[in-house]
């Protein structure tokens, strides 16, 4: 018989559907790691505007309140920091978007109400207290304005939810 090298036919198979095995289950570990990520930057992205606009509140840049838009009616698929007592009151030039992955969902609770519409987060200047709106005839560190709640981000198909949480005081964690 002569001198046989190299692998049979069988011993090429076997090797080769292991090795596209584990391929296959690298690929679905890898999925869920990319889709944390691109949660878990969206949320990063969001303390990141919230906690600048609360700066730039207490510091009382421009002497006035400084707040973020989420998802607004002419930015639908971003958060948006501006400058001013609303994000439709205030100018287009002062305000800093960043844009949301379109497969994340934001939902925000502001006093246990869960809504998925536009919401704004505004701090009011020097004191940075958190408000969701300033209603007329009120000032913004008026009780009654004040925000307490929290702002969700999750994909729903992998289920991966990070939440950020907002009280009065302007905390941000």
């Amino acid at each position: 018989m002569p001198d046989a090298r190299g692998f049979t036919l069988i011993e090429t198979t076997v090797a080769v559907g292991i090795f596209a095995a584990l391929a296959g289950l690298f690929m679905q570990l890898n999925a869920g790691t990319l889709r944390r990520t691109a949660v878990r930057t969206d949320a990063d992205a969001l303390v990141m505007l919230l906690r600048s606009a609360r700066m730039d509140a207490m510091q009382n840049l421009h002497e006035r309140p400084h707040g973020v838009a989420i998802r607004p009616a002419d930015h639908p698929r971003d958060v948006v920091g501006f400058e001013g007592a609303s994000y439709a009151g205030s100018e287009s030039a002062l305000r800093t978007a960043r844009e949301v992955d379109g497969a994340v969902s934001i939902s925000t609770a502001i006093a246990g109400t869960m809504t998925t519409k536009s919401a704004e987060i505004i701090f009011c200047p020097l004191s940075g207290v958190a408000v969701d709106n300033i209603a007329p005839g009120t000032s913004c560190d008026d009780p009654r304005n004040f925000f307490d709640g929290s702002v969700t981000l999750s994909d729903d198909t992998s289920g991966i939810r990070f939440t950020v949480t907002i009280n009065h005081e302007g905390a941000i964690s």
